[in-house]
């Protein structure tokens, strides 16, 4: 019986060599139901952020998945400075030191799940990606360091590759050449078939790095499951000296069998001016009846939220894929001119690598160029800030927005386990942090040395005169008002529920409740215990944002509680 013809490569794939970016979406599938990833050895990404974003702009393609390679993160790197709208942001860098790390941008239209997965000397992360409730596919990016054993890595590949779960992709900088018109070495023969062993094939199969004497293919996309319309190509970018390489299939269209709905969220919107005419109907005279402090400030807010929920109506908001743009303001024409022709002279010295004249007249010019976006971009922020700094709002919101502070929420917040596994439960990593902030006072008061002297003792030596006799005096509305005047109506609402602006609109309806629940607690001596709730956010300080030690708390109020 004759055995079933082996596929190669060329086989399963349709692959385009050094395109531009504005031929990339003629080539590829595009869609609601295609996924398409991009991959780039960056070679620090901080210097390169808005040449890839400028990329990103021309290709205009939707990419569920961006890999980059060689980020030269740190434990300290201010990740949300390489936040990218639409995007979630996941990380592997080398702990203490820059060099090497992979950085991976899921779509955020998406589920993922992060594994831990070891591959000697490498950074890696394994994702496995879903949409509405169905898996897709399992990415894992992986950045292997040049100085690092083959060997070793190919034992650790040998282990992991038939882990993997059918329909997934392997994506990096493997830094091993499978150039087939290169005289490859026994490396490189070895991972060949240990990938045929293992029914994976690699969908990049033209050079990918143009060196002085060779070129090589060291970036690979390798996949476990032959068809889907499946679609790869390099791009004709100097970026790098890595070419970018991309890839897209077509996985089963979940929007025909569940519509619009999977983007489709609840939402209650609050009638502000119903709810002032409802707050002024109300009849409030009940709660100065309540001695007990506890029970006066359950009424109110009983009373309150009764009020906003009768106010407000349920929308249901659908949420669509938008194509996003990466245009940069301070991008001129006449920079895009000057990129057009630094493209021009870089596929022309790729053409003639032994052209000395060539390649040093595209260096120059290449360099020229960077220095210009540099000065454009430079001026552009020197005259923004000018603009706003009057301001010191619009100040802030401007350098928040520099360094993209707002770009990607700290809400889904991914852990380590005591055993090192990374851990995305968020049941789980809230008892984590709950244990840590509630513990840390105590802890830290523990570590101190104890005191020689009881607090007497600097009573009793103190150089200031001590009033043994202090008197609470009753507030007004006047004293009220003033604290709410204070406030901003974008104060974030707290565990109950009422947000300042409602409290703002109806202050002159609310301030005798408010006047009598105040004074109440003076004379009861009794805070109520619904103030002493908080809604409680972890924010990222510095370090491994994978160690719930390196956050801080952050403590959200209610608004009543800010006034009282």
């Amino acid at each position: 019986m004759a055995e079933a013809p082996t596929l190669s490569d060329s086989d399963i794939v349709t692959h385009f060599a050094k395109l531009t970016p504005n031929q990339i979406n003629h080539n590829l599938d595009v869609g609601t139901d295609i996924f398409s990833l991009i991959h780039i050895n960056m070679r620090s990404f901080n210097d390169k952020m808005d040449q890839f974003e400028i990329l990103l702009n021309e290709i205009n393609i939707d990419f569920k998945c961006i890999i980059i390679s060689e980020t030269w993160f740190t434990d300290t790197t201010f990740l949300g400075k390489f936040a990218i709208d639409g995007f979630n942001l996941y990380c592997d860098c080398r702990s203490g030191k820059a060099g090497g790390g992979i950085a991976v941008y899921i779509h955020d239209s998406l589920d993922v799940r992060v594994t831990d997965v070891q591959l000697d000397g490498c950074e890696s992360l394994l994702l496995q990606i879903g949409e509405s409730g169905r898996k897709l596919c399992s990415v894992l990016a992986v950045y292997r360091a040049p100085s690092g054993s083959l060997s070793a890595f190919l034992g650790s590949l040998a282990r992991t590759l038939p882990t993997l779960p059918s329909s997934s992709v392997v994506v990096g900088d493997i830094k091993i050449d499978i150039n087939p018109e290169n005289d490859l070495d026994s490396f490189s023969n070895n991972y060949q078939n240990l990938l045929n062993k293992y029914g994976f094939y690699n969908t990049i199969i033209t050079p990918t790095r143009f060196g002085d004497s060779k070129t090589s293919l060291l970036d690979h996309i390798l996949i476990n499951k032959p068809g889907n319309n499946l679609k790869s190509c390099t791009i004709d970018y100097d970026i790098s000296d890595h070419l970018p390489v991309c890839l897209s299939f077509v996985y089963k269209n979940l929007t025909q069998r569940t519509g619009d709905k999977r983007f489709s969220t609840c939402h209650q919107k609050i009638d502000f001016q119903l709810l002032n005419e409802r707050i002024t109907e109300f009849d409030w005279s009940p709660i100065f009846q309540i001695t007990d402090t506890n029970l006066a400030f359950e009424t109110l807010n009983d009373n309150y939220l009764s009020i906003i929920k009768n106010s407000s109506k349920t929308t249901s908001v659908i949420k669509r894929s938008k194509q996003r743009t990466f245009n940069k303001p301070w991008m001129t024409s006449e920079i895009f001119q000057l990129r057009e022709k630094r493209t021009s002279l870089h596929i022309k010295s790729k053409k003639e690598p032994f052209n000395t004249d060539l390649q040093k007249k595209y260096k120059s010019f290449r360099n020229f160029v960077t220095t210009k976006i540099r000065n454009a971009k430079s001026e552009y922020y020197k005259n923004q800030f000018s603009n706003c700094k009057s301001n010191q709002n619009e100040k802030w919101r401007f350098v928040n927005t520099i360094l993209n502070r707002n770009a990607q929420s700290e809400n889904h917040v991914i852990l380590r386990d005591k055993s090192g596994s990374i851990c995305e439960n968020q049941h789980i990593n809230a008892d984590v942090f709950n244990k840590f902030f509630t513990k840390v006072g105590t802890d830290l008061a523990n570590a101190l040395p104890p005191s020689k002297h009881s607090f007497e003792y600097y009573f009793e030596n103190a150089d200031w005169q001590i009033n043994t006799h202090f008197d609470f005096y009753e507030i007004d509305a006047t004293d009220i008002l003033k604290v709410i005047d204070s406030f901003s109506i974008r104060k974030a609402t707290g565990p109950d529920g009422i947000p300042m602006r409602s409290i703002k609109d109806s202050k002159h309806i609310i301030i005798p409740v408010l006047v009598y629940l105040t004074n109440l607690i003076i004379k009861s001596s009794v805070f109520p215990n619904c103030l002493k709730i908080a809604r409680v956010k972890p924010l990222f300080k510095k370090g491994d944002r994978y160690v719930c030690t390196n956050y801080r708390p952050l403590s959200v109020l209610s608004s009543k509680s800010k006034i009282n």
